[in-house]
């Protein structure tokens, strides 16, 4: 950017060509190669495009001239520079190459040595440029070695002609025309003007003219008027003409480069280079030394502090008792410190106004400290407090300081003697908050005669932010402040200063030199005098004024005049001004100097208001001209940027300013300079945390999406392209290594300086693209609520108008949505960086080890840091990126670090609010910490600080804010506030305004999630507090929190939960806080100001006691806290986790109404759902089968083709057929929900009925398409032996049949087979199935199945704890779980059991256990590892191949069934037993545990199981395929055979006859083996006893109710009665069974027979010339006989038959083949109880109904509805049937699960007791809970407290079995009154005897 037109800026070009010769032969020059050199880079570093020439030769010279005057094109910006020697001659002036002859006695040989400067310039702008810079520093003395030429007529040659610049181009000259300039004799400067010339050169937005005006000064002041540089111009240019725009870029150029060698930042912190003492003696101080060295002991200031010392933990104390009279008289009397309230005020932003007024009435003190108060102010107060603090602590103090708005002082008087005090000047207070600035520097001071007359109170009428009450101004320590400097950061004309207000007046021996200091760094300076001043020569003025370069001066004189009559006030003025005026010209002060009057201020409080306004009136305006009229010239003088810079110019005594800059900055710049808001910033500084947010937003979506096939390839691909990517990440990038060394090494300012930058760097582009994103916003919210209103007026239908404003919100998302992704690529902070080592240090550790263990050490060095800054109020950013990711190694390695108070507790506080409702200002007040703030979203996801009170210690969670506009439509508000109430004791919900319905429903959703979650103990307080509350009285408040509570409490019923068990809710956590801020008239200035009011502090001390209050209440024990930081970082990631995993199901309503509105909906869905997949199933079936059985012959040679034809049309099929039946359902779920309560959540609800339904879609056409695949398999042996037969037909058709002949046949079958062979199993395998197809399939069945069935009602259901897969995210876990349970996994998927896995798996734990357990999350507590193994043995012994073992018996049954839901729901019941069965050790140990992520576990595992069962059999059905290819094999040699035997009649019949016989009877097994399976379904069907309600009575009877009793049969129904169902059920339809099959056989048999006497009579009377028509005759005829025949089989081939006769009479013997063939039958019947049997289990299965158990007692559930939340029984079994005992005497337990329901009987599982029974079900099997309740309360036993009488007589026949198997101890007697004594038990070691195999 070079020029701004108006209010347009331009982009152009810049050129610059540079020259420098210093190496001539005669008088050599010292500096144009430096010079040159210096200027390149500098132009190069503001945008030039620069050619270099340095000690040029005449050649050189004119070919780098020629070379850059070609590239000049219009609108290019144009600098040419030449430092070297020139000279004039004849009115010309000519500059000189390095080989010049110096021979210039005439024109030509001038014209052949030397470079005429005018044509120089003339041919640069003959190419149209924009304009040119033409500067010549060459006005040097040049001696000729040319003896014809007199020393005399070289005065001709002196200096350089004056040259008028050419329209559109400025010359400079480094000196005036005829004039020298001055050449350094130092080698290692600048040239006196290319020095001045590097100073202004770079300076952003300063037009050319003024730039090189002031270089012109530069050089003029520091030569004395020596050397005046000259300029002509003549640019015609509109606007200014900037050489730079980019003010960042200035401050790369001039610095002092030995300050930088000399001086880095850690020399700048140090005590002797940061804190400099002088020694006064009494009687140059204006007050007792003796009453200071008091008020120090007053305070308990220490005699000595070790400044080297760490960070004072008062830092991060809370004071536990308030600031009152008794705290602080006793504090002050016991000489305690009062360090811990003086910082906590400021922590309040009370600004120590607490402290002092409360000081002020301290009447009860000791007799030495009685007289302290009243001379004691605030500024007393903070450097109490800075002498009691380290370095450290003093530079972190510094910025609580500048929050409180108060000035910090720099020096400041000490004492340690009765006789002397200490002058001090310490720079540790600024250097944190001005390590570096872009603020104005102005200082003010005043002459001795000013003393006391209110210089400090003048500030505000010039800083028009400040308030005079906040200024250090008190009479009762001006002693103490006389020479003193305080800065004050204040604000005029748009811009921000920094102010040095020196106190009282200079003094040589204190503070001139620091003021000296501050001065060169000053945009401007204030002085004060009194008209006392202008009598007689001044020392101050001369002193002041006239030192240094000239810095603009405000003058302002004391006049007492100034408050009187408006005439007479003008009158003094204006003599005042005149008297001055004279005074300065006296003295020659110069131009830069304005003077005007002030009042003293001490009056002002006899003034009336009248006189405060008018003065008022009168000073406002007066410096708010004078800052006008001196902008300019403050633009040009050197900038302040860093306190570093005067803490320099003090230590060196410097005179002129320099920039001081360090290796962190240039490091920065390296790293940063090339980006933009076009470079994509966080791929290249954070791609390890970009790449993983890129991947894990895909995978969420993958999971969450129904039917959108081209979208789902598209994520599917960009997925793969990203994980690619992020593996080629290999080494560590330069922005992480630049961000691990800085917290390894670096001070903390080193951070702040980043920070400074960056922020920087952002402001350039975020600005704009927040006002972007706000004008967005604004729009969305208007079409939300008119789209609201819409919908009000329309609740049952969508109108068009309700769609269009749908559509533009939706498209107002997505632009808001981007415009967020382009801020978040330009908000680079020094935590987005940390960030990145979050990540990296995960990335590292798991994927590259070897570079993970190069930089181990590095991290811990950086988690040392991060904790240490923790404590500093930089908070950990626990929930990070988006999507919000918890885990990561490095945040437990810094959490690890940080302490807990001993035998203290832990307690955690979190913040929750609405966004921009000021949470993190809440908490920075509160507890003093420094969160982020800023308006908007400041906070992203989650951060952790950490403080102290008494002996706890307090985590506190800033959390992102709620209800924004982005994140709108997601479940992020419920997640955010769930993991609040997961993690917290106290909850404080921050609120603006009154409690709101939004904010109840997400408490109500947040304690659902915490319901079905189940990870924290915890029973968090909810405190509301209530912001900007005017009227404070509570009352009205109170009633809205009650109607919340109840509100809660009534849509909370549905739960059958009382909130009260899990959330406290009371009126005393109520708080009511006022507005921060004030906003009044500042009665001194008469104008409006908004400042920090008194009140919100004290009421922030109010909102304290009530948080600790409630700590105090709260029941912190081991139990209910995190115990320690590694405690609790394992705690938050597994709360987290469960969170994220389950929460698009948990959350996805926004409140408990509406949840509870969803449910209803799901209820009507569901019912419809079934009903149309019964519909689809029936419907669809037939249609399948139809189109299967009415194909055409295929005659094509690619059954591939015809197969995938024969798919696509049956699928097309299917789908119009389910489409129909999804509209159908839609349409009835509209009308069944015509409520308009309905209407909002319908859409949501009804978006799942067709993917329900279409899951029945897939469960046909999977098995459409296994049936089209046993036909292509049919087909393709068809095909190739037809291919075979015409490869064969030529040879059949010779009349020979030679050797040759049938050697030739051979080779052409062999060679037709190899290519057939080939061909089809490429075509086959474009049929089969990949592993990825079957696994997407799964998931997706079971994704949805789990999407209708989660978000209900009931607290334990499973289907709200599974975790949604993607095919990515299911191969994640595979390879995490492997490592894990690759044993196990090893050892379910063998046949022959390795009976040492067990042991091995033992060992492999032991050795890695730790690990283990850390990742798999399961533990609650992850220290217990003596527990947490014991678990993990149990569950991986026990639990896990219990569970595995009932799948795979569960899948064997279903085979092919893989992608039926119900086979999915089935997995799930399951699961879902193993977890809640009594005798589970998830039961025993269930308070120990995640339930979350161990039922997560165990679905995954239970669906690897389904999934790898499914893809064996897809792997058994390609091998069945190429099995029936390789049998081919055998046909071609049966051809070859036939050939051979056409010339014998006899043997050719002999053959044909076997062949057919064989095909006739296979062909005939399968037809009838498919016949049993139908007739077995027909009876199954009719059969009465194969229901489940009617097998649930058979069963009982049999068993339980057997009598005499069946000790047998009773094992098997408690001990596995899932399998004791099905062994009975096979028992009742196994007579049916047999009775099919023998009735089959005998009708195969009898069909045998008539087949062989049909084939008999068809070849009696055919011709039987040709063994094809004989066999097709015979096909012909059979078919009427056997239904279903196929003809497609050839057995023969078109073989000529020689000899008819023969040939009829060989085929007839097959009549003696009979009987065989009837054997033969009876040889397969064991095929056909085998086929019999496989058809009962699997149609029995599919019957048999739920799989669940009643945990209590373990009878199964007999509820017939496919899809139902709730289970029953009708036969419940006493307890001790399913192990459970009686708590105090171990017997085992004989009530029924539903007796003593209500009463004091309790129950033990693990460590848990559950009293009243009935709170078991309701916590642990809600399911259960309904047909409970209704048995205990009519049940046929319900009021006895025994069993019925067969269940006691079962219990005799088996007690001593069941004691055994549950190792529990037996009664010592049963009363026979009630169990009989007559019956025999089975023995201990009874194991039942299973009829069927399981």
């Amino acid at each position: 950017m070079t020029s701004s037109e108006g209010n347009v800026t331009t982009i152009r070009r810049k050129l610059a060509l540079i020259i420098g010769n210093q190496n001539y032969e005669i008088r050599p020059l010292k500096n144009p190669e430096k010079d040159a050199n210096d200027l390149s880079k500098v132009l190069r570093r503001i945008g030039f495009q620069v050619e270099l020439g340095i000690n040029c030769t005449y050649d050189a010279m004119n070919n780098l001239i020629s070379r850059f005057t070609n590239r000049i094109t219009d609108e290019d910006l144009v600098l040419f520079y030449f430092a070297g020697h020139g000279f004039q001659q004849n009115e010309r002036n000519f500059i000189l190459p390095i080989d010049t002859t110096e021979r210039f006695d005439n024109e030509t040989i001038i014209g052949t040595n030397t470079l005429n400067v005018q044509d120089i310039l003339e041919k640069m702008k003959s190419n149209t440029s924009y304009a040119t810079i033409f500067i010549l520093d060459c006005c040097r003395q040049y001696r000729f070695r040319n003896r014809n030429i007199s020393q005399d007529s070289t005065k001709q040659f002196k200096g350089l002609f004056k040259m008028t610049a050419p329209a559109g181009s400025l010359i400079q000259f480094a000196c005036a025309p005829g004039k020298l300039a001055a050449d350094d004799s130092d080698q290692a400067k600048n040239g006196l003007f290319t020095k001045h010339l590097l100073k202004h050169i770079a300076r952003p937005s300063i037009d050319v003219d003024i730039l090189l005006r002031a270089v012109a000064n530069g050089v003029f002041e520091e030569s004395k008027g020596e050397q005046t540089p000259y300029r002509d111009s003549c640019l015609m240019t509109i606007g200014n003409i900037y050489l730079n725009t980019e003010e960042d870029e200035w401050n790369k150029i001039y610095f002092d480069e030995i300050c930088n060698n000399d001086f880095g930042i850690s020399t700048f912190l140090s005590p002797e280079k940061s804190i400099f003492q002088t020694k006064i003696s009494r009687e140059k101080v204006k007050f007792n030394p003796n009453q200071l060295l008091t008020t120090f002991k007053c305070f308990a200031v220490p005699a000595s502090v070790d400044l080297n010392g760490s960070l004072d933990k008062n830092f991060c104390t809370i004071i536990d008792k308030p600031c009152n009279k008794s705290v602080l008289t006793d504090l002050i009397n016991t000489n305690q410190t009062l360090l811990p309230y003086i910082l906590d005020s400021l922590k309040r932003y009370h600004a120590l106004t607490d402290i002092h007024s409360t000081l002020l009435g301290c009447n009860e003190l000791t007799k030495e400290f009685v007289s302290i108060p009243r001379i004691i102010t605030k500024r007393t107060l903070l450097i109490v407090a800075i002498e009691c603090l380290s370095l450290e602590s003093q530079r972190y103090f510094g910025t609580y300081i500048r929050k409180n708005d108060l000035p910090i002082p720099l020096s400041y008087y000490i004492s340690d003697t009765c006789d002397s005090a200490s002058y001090k000047i310490n720079f540790n207070c600024l250097i944190e908050v001005l390590c570096l600035s872009t603020d104005r520097l102005c200082i003010q001071f005043g002459s001795e005669s000013c003393v006391g007359l209110g210089k400090t109170s003048i500030i505000p009428f010039i800083f028009n932010d400040k308030r005079r009450a906040l200024l250090f101004n008190k009479r009762e320590d001006s002693h103490y402040r006389s020479s003193c400097i305080d800065v004050v950061f204040g604000t005029t004309n748009n811009s921000s200063y920094v102010i040095f207000d020196v106190h009282g007046s200079l003094n040589s021996e204190k503070n001139i030199l620091l003021v000296r200091a501050i001065q060169l760094y000053a945009t401007i300076q204030v002085l004060y005098i009194s008209p006392n001043d202008l009598n007689e020569t001044n020392e101050f003025f001369e002193y002041m004024i006239n030192q240094g370069s000239p810095l603009s001066t405000i003058v302002c004189i004391f006049d007492d005049n100034f408050d009187d009559e408006r005439s007479m006030s003008m009158e003094s003025e204006n003599e005042l001004t005149n008297r001055f005026q004279t005074y300065a010209n006296q003295h020659n002060f110069g131009e830069n100097i304005l003077c005007t009057v002030v009042p003293i201020l001490k009056t002002s409080n006899d003034l009336s208001e009248y006189d405060i306004n008018t003065r008022a009136e009168r000073l406002i305006p007066t410096f708010a001209r004078l800052f006008c009229e001196f902008e300019e010239s403050m633009r040009i003088r050197p900038q302040f940027r860093s306190i570093f810079a005067i803490q320099h110019a003090y230590l060196r005594k410097k005179t002129h300013p320099a920039v001081i800059k360090f290796e962190v900055e240039n490091k920065f710049r390296q790293l940063f300079n090339n980006l933009s808001d076009e470079t994509e910033n966080l791929k290249i500084i954070t791609p390890i945390s970009y790449y993983r947010s890129q991947i894990d937003s895909i995978q969420k979506r993958l999971v969450e999406m129904v039917d959108s096939t081209n979208e789902i390839s598209q994520l599917a691909a960009r997925l793969k392209e990203i994980t690619l990517n992020r593996r080629k990440y290999k080494e560590v990038n330069p922005y992480a290594e630049f961000m691990i060394g800085l917290l390894q090494y670096a001070p903390y300012v080193c951070l702040e300086i980043i920070d400074f930058h960056l922020g920087k760097w952002r402001l350039r582009y975020a600005s704009e693209l927040n006002s972007e994103k706000e004008k967005l916003k604004k729009d969305a919210e208007d079409i939300k609520n008119k789209l609201s209103s819409e919908k009000k007026q329309n609740p049952n239908e969508i109108t068009a108008i309700i769609k269009q404003l749908d559509e533009q919100s939706k498209i107002l998302q997505r632009k808001i949505n981007d415009k967020n992704a382009q801020i978040a690529n330009v908000d680079l902070t020094v935590g987005l960086m940390i960030d990145e080592l979050f990540a990296l240090y995960d990335y590292l550790h798991d994927e590259q080890p070897i570079l993970f263990d190069k930089y181990e050490m590095d991290f811990r060095q950086v988690a040392d840091t991060l904790a240490r800054l923790v404590y500093r109020g930089l908070g950990i950013h626990i929930l990070r990126s988006r999507p919000l990711l918890c885990q990561s190694g490095l945040m437990e390695i810094c959490l690890k670090q940080l302490r807990v108070t001993e035998d203290g507790q832990l307690a955690t506080l979190t913040v929750i609010g609405e966004q921009s409702s000021a949470k993190s200002s809440l908490l920075n007040t509160t507890f003093g910490y420094n969160f982020r703030v800023s308006a908007g979203r400041c906070t992203i996801g989650m951060y952790l600080g950490v403080v102290y009170y008494k002996n706890m210690t307090i985590i506190i969670l800033d959390t992102e804010g709620l209800l924004s506009l982005e994140e709108s439509g997601s479940i992020f508000d419920n997640q955010m506030i769930t993991m609040a109430v997961l993690s917290s004791h106290i909850v404080l919900i921050n609120h603006k305004g009154e409690l709101s319905a939004s904010l109840e429903g997400l408490i109500g959703m947040s304690l659902f999630a915490k319901l079905h979650l189940q990870t924290s103990p915890l029973k968090p307080k909810l405190m509301f507090v209530l912001r900007d509350q005017m009227d404070r009285g509570q009352e009205v408040f109170v009633e809205q929190l009650a109607k919340l509570r109840n509100n809660l409490r009534k849509s909370s019923s549905f739960l059958r939960v009382s909130i009260d068990n899990e959330l406290e809710i009371r009126e005393e956590h109520l708080a009511l806080l006022p507005c921060a801020f004030s906003e009044d008239t500042n009665v001194d200035l008469n104008l409006t100001q908004r400042w920090r009011n008194q009140t919100f502090p004290s009421e922030i001390m109010k909102l304290r006691s009530q948080i600790f209050q409630a700590l105090d209440e709260h029941n912190i024990t081991p139990n209910f806290s995190f115990k320690n930081f590694d405690y609790f970082s394992k705690k938050i990631c597994v709360n987290w986790s469960s969170i994220d995993q389950l929460g698009q199901g948990l959350l996805e309503c926004k409140t408990l109404y509406e949840l509870s509105v969803t449910n209803e909906l799901k209820e009507i869905a569901k019912t419809i759902v079934t009903k149309k997949s019964e519909q689809l199933q029936i419907n669809g079936g037939t249609m399948l089968k139809e189109l299967l059985e009415s194909r055409e012959n295929q005659t094509q040679i690619n059954p591939d083709i015809y197969m995938r034809d024969l798919i696509k049309k049956g699928i097309q099929q299917l789908d119009n057929l389910t489409s129909d039946l999804v509209h159908e359902a839609n349409n009835e779920f509209e009308s069944s929900t015509p409520q308009s309560y309905f209407a909002e959540l319908r859409p949501k609800v009804k978006k799942n009925i067709e993917p329900s339904i279409r899951c029945n879609q897939q469960v046909l056409q999977a098995q459409f398409e296994e049936d089209i695949y046993t036909v292509a398999r049919v087909s393709a042996t068809i095909q190739v032996q037809k291919q075979l037969l015409a490869s064969a037909k030529t040879f059949f058709d010779r009349k020979s049949r030679t050797t040759d002949d049938v050697e030739e046949l051979n080779q052409a079958l062999e060679l037709k087979h190899k290519e057939l062979k080939c061909e089809f199993e490429k075509s086959l395998n474009l049929l089969r199935k990949s592993h990825e197809e079957i696994i997407k399939t799964i998931h997706d069945n079971y994704n949805q199945i789990v999407r209708s069935r989660r978000a209900n009602t009931k607290t334990d259901d499973i289907y709200n704890r599974c975790p949604p897969f993607d095919y990515h995210r299911y191969l994640e876990r595979c390879t995490q779980l492997d490592n894990i349970f690759g044993l196990n996994l090893k050892f379910f998927s063998t046949k022959q059991k390795d009976s040492s896995f067990l042991h091995r798996l033992r060992e492999r734990f032991i050795s890695a256990e730790n690990k283990i357990l850390d990742e798999l999350q399961w533990f609650r507590d992850h220290r217990d590892y003596d527990r947490n193994r014991e678990i993990f043995q149990q569950i991986s012994e026990e639990l896990i191949p219990n569970l595995h073992k009932n799948i795979v018996k569960m899948l064997a049954n279903i085979r092919l069934a893989y992608s039926d839901p119900q086979t999915i729901a089935n997995l799930i019941d399951y699961v879902d037993n193993a977890v809640n069965g009594t005798q589970s050790c998830i039961q025993k140990y269930y308070k120990q545990i995640n339930l979350q992520h161990i039922v997560a576990d165990l679905i995954f595992i239970a669906l690897r199981c389904l999934i790898d069962e499914a893809i064996m059999i897809a792997g058994q059905k390609d091998l069945e395929m190429l099995k029936a290819l390789d049998g081919l094999e055998v046909w071609m040699n049966n051809i070859k055979e036939q050939f051979i035997l056409i010339s014998d009649s006899d043997q050719q019949a002999r053959k044909f006859a076997a062949d057919f016989l064989d095909q006739l009877f296979e062909e005939i097994m399968d037809i009838f083996k498919d016949t049993i399976h139908t007739e077995i379904s027909l009876k199954i069907t009719a059969n009465p006893h194969i229901d489940p309600e009617r097998i649930a009575r058979n069963a009982y009877d049999n068993s339980i109710g057997s009598n005499p009793p069946n000790g047998d049969n009773i094992m098997k129904y408690v001990l596995d009665i899932n399998r004791y169902y099905m062994e009975l059920a096979l028992d009742n339809v196994k007579l049916s069974a047999d009775n099919i099959v023998a009735s089959q056989i005998l009708k195969l048999q009898n069909l045998i027979s008539n087949c062989i006497d049909t084939s008999i009579d068809v070849v009696n009377k055919h011709e039987c010339l040709n063994v094809q028509q004989v066999y097709q005759s015979i096909i012909q005829a059979l078919q009427s006989v056997i239904p279903g025949l196929k003809a497609e089989n050839l057995v023969g081939i078109s073989a000529e038959i020689l000899e008819p006769e023969q040939f009829r009479y060989r085929f007839l013997g097959i009549r003696d083949q009979r009987e065989d063939l009837i054997r033969k039958v009876e040889n397969h019947q064991k095929e056909f109880d085998e086929k019999a049997r496989h058809a009962c289990r699997v149609l029995i299965s599919q019957r048999l109904g739920c799989q669940a158990c009643c945990p209590g007692c373990g009878t199964k559930c007999d509820n017939t509805e496919l899809i139902h939340n709730k289970h029953r029984s009708a036969h419940h079994l006493a307890m001790a049937f399913k192990g459970w005992r009686y708590i105090n005497t171990k017997y085992p337990l004989l009530n029924l699960c539903y007796q003593n329901w209500d009463n004091t009987a309790a129950i033990i599982i693990g460590d848990d007791r559950f009293s009243p029974r009935r709170t078991y079900y309701e916590e642990r099997a809600p399911e259960w809970l309904d047909d409970l309740n209704d048995k205990a309360r009519t049940g046929d036993m319900h009021g006895e407290n025994i069993p019925p009488f067969e269940q006691r007589r079962a219990w005799i026949t088996v007690h001593h079995a069941l004691v055994k198997h549950y190792a529990t101890i037996d009664h010592p007697s049963y009363d026979r009154s009630y169990y009989p004594s007559s019956i025999d038990s089975l023995p201990a070691d009874y194991e039942p005897k299973w009829i069927y195999r399981s």
